[in-house]
């Protein structure tokens, strides 16, 4: 195989290749295989000789960027901010800053998989997040509390409930408020006893409107005589 560079004049069009032929010109390689061409539109290819994007690159082998220096950069000339990505140990980087320097990380995904946006510890999370969340809907898949309906539910009397209150400050099952202010909120577990407490809730209501009823028939029955 042979190593060459062709131009070709009629397309603007310049090949990186080998050919295992000899050429039957200067600028016309016979069986040329392209490794690299560069169009007159600007589109690089790298192991095609098609490029449909401003680099395109074929091949299993893909892309492979190694080092610490930042591969892309934009510049934003009316805000003058300007934004890095950068590669670095298996992490894929995106830095934000004002001018050209002083490069804050503003979104990490690890190499692991975990993504941190605003944050450089992902805390053990897949994604981490340092600020404010919006969404349309969020679905947590977790257990439910449908339990506290079974025969065999252990319904506390409210007279154990009151004194659990007055000794912790919290309803029982339920984390106070100083581990969550410490460790945060489990949205998923802490939803599922909130709804447990409704259920019990319920029955006690349920309890109530019961002995209102005989009351009633007892006092109904006191009238009559």
């Amino acid at each position: 195989y042979t190593g060459v560079v062709n131009f070709d004049p009629d397309f603007g069009r310049i090949d990186f290749g080998v050919t295992g032929t000899a050429s039957t010109a200067a600028n016309a390689p016979v069986d040329l295989t392209t490794r690299m061409c560069v169009n007159k539109d600007g589109n690089v290819g790298i192991g095609t000789g098609a490029p449909v994007s401003r680099l395109d690159v074929a091949g299993q082998d893909g892309l492979r960027i190694t080092g610490y220096q930042p591969f892309y950069t934009l510049l934003d000339n009316n805000s003058n901010r300007s934004s890095r990505m950068q590669s670095a140990n298996g992490d894929f980087i995106l830095y934000r800053a004002i001018g050209t320097t002083n490069y804050g990380a503003q979104m990490i995904v690890k190499d692991n998989g975990n993504v941190l946006i605003g944050t450089v510890n992902d805390f053990g999370f897949k994604l981490a997040v340092n600020g404010n969340i919006r969404a349309k809907e969020i679905r947590v898949q977790t257990g439910w509390a449908d339990y506290v309906f079974a025969d065999d539910y252990n319904l506390r009397p409210l007279e154990e409930v009151e004194t659990f209150i007055k000794a912790n400050k919290h309803l029982p099952d339920i984390q106070p408020a100083k581990e969550i202010q410490e460790n945060g909120l489990d949205m998923a577990a802490t939803t599922t006893k909130m709804m447990a407490k409704i259920e019990e809730l319920t029955l006690y209501l349920i309890d109530l409107k019961k002995e209102n009823d005989l009351l009633k028939v007892r006092v109904a029955q006191l009238e009559q005589h």
